[in-house]
């Protein structure tokens, strides 16, 4: 684990300002009704394991795009708030494997026309019916971007036993591990934040259209950029993190993910051992 402090300036104004230039509608959420996208809930299926998957399905009209979990240099990445959680032990979020696309000139990473969402929820106890009920925050962008924000109502029975195509289908797209691939970082303070350089090895040269991820948990952190370099057995990523708290923070190694992003050959890596 490595320790930093953090410093007092906040970059975080700077970044709020330009993300409120590219909105049309900055600080107001979007109704369905008068927006370029339709949400629907997919209640899915329970599985035999004991967990139930259900989706978010938002279908977008033509030209518009949503974002991932990391959106990229300008974008709105979904945000969950749970208000109502009967029966529920755990809640994981399968994204599927994202693309990147250019809006206002800035690089984003995201979805076009459709993005299945699966929910995989585990439940305290599988013979019972889970209860979800929040709101989801998300972004919508053609030329211009606007945020949106639906409520979510999901009662699960256990008795769905049926599994769902569709999102049968958003989980095949999921980004696999790479189980060959090994990540190894140096992290180093630096004004405002952190710097992390991984280095990925065992793994093939990616294209020259790849982009790197490097993903930290936390409110707080939000990496600034990312410059990879292709190596002979694998890629080297630079990433810039800014740190928007107040005192001291602590980064655990195993929690940083690293997203490669090629095509058919995307992956991630979990965890970071020491250079």
């Amino acid at each position: 684990m490595m320790t930093g402090t953090r410093s007092s300036f906040r970059p975080f104004l700077g970044r709020a300002i330009a993300l409120l230039a590219l909105l049309a509608l900055p600080g107001v959420a979007l109704p369905s009704e008068h927006a370029p996208y339709r949400l629907e809930l997919r209640e899915g299926w329970h599985r035999a394991d004991g967990r139930h998957v259900a989706a978010i399905d938002i279908r977008l009209a033509e030209g518009w795009k949503t974002y991932w979990r990391v959106p990229g240099a300008a974008g709105i990445p979904p945000a969950f708030r749970w208000r109502r959680r009967e029966n529920v032990a755990r809640i994981e979020i399968a994204w599927p494997r994202p693309r990147p696309f250019v809006v206002s000139g800035l690089e984003s990473i995201g979805y076009k026309h459709r993005l299945v969402l699966p929910l995989i929820v585990t439940p305290k106890d599988p013979s019972k019916p889970v209860r979800l009920e929040g709101e989801i925050d998300f972004g919508v962008c053609s030329d211009v971007c606007v945020p949106a924000r639906e409520k979510i109502r999901l009662l699960l029975s256990p008795r769905r036993g049926r599994p769902d195509p569709v999102i049968a289908a958003a989980l095949d797209e999921r980004l696999p591990e790479a189980s060959s691939a090994r990540a190894r970082c140096t992290i180093r303070p630096r004004e405002g934040g952190f710097a992390v350089t991984a280095r990925i090895t065992g793994t093939a040269r990616p294209s020259r259209k790849a982009r790197a991820i490097v993903e930290l948990p936390g409110d707080d952190l939000w990496v600034r950029s990312v410059a990879m370099q292709p190596e002979a057995d694998g890629f080297s990523a630079a990433a810039e993190i800014d740190d928007y708290g107040d005192g001291n923070t602590a980064i655990a190694r195993e929690d940083i993910r690293i997203t490669l992003l090629d095509g058919a050959a995307s992956y991630e890596i979990r965890g970071c051992a020491p250079e």
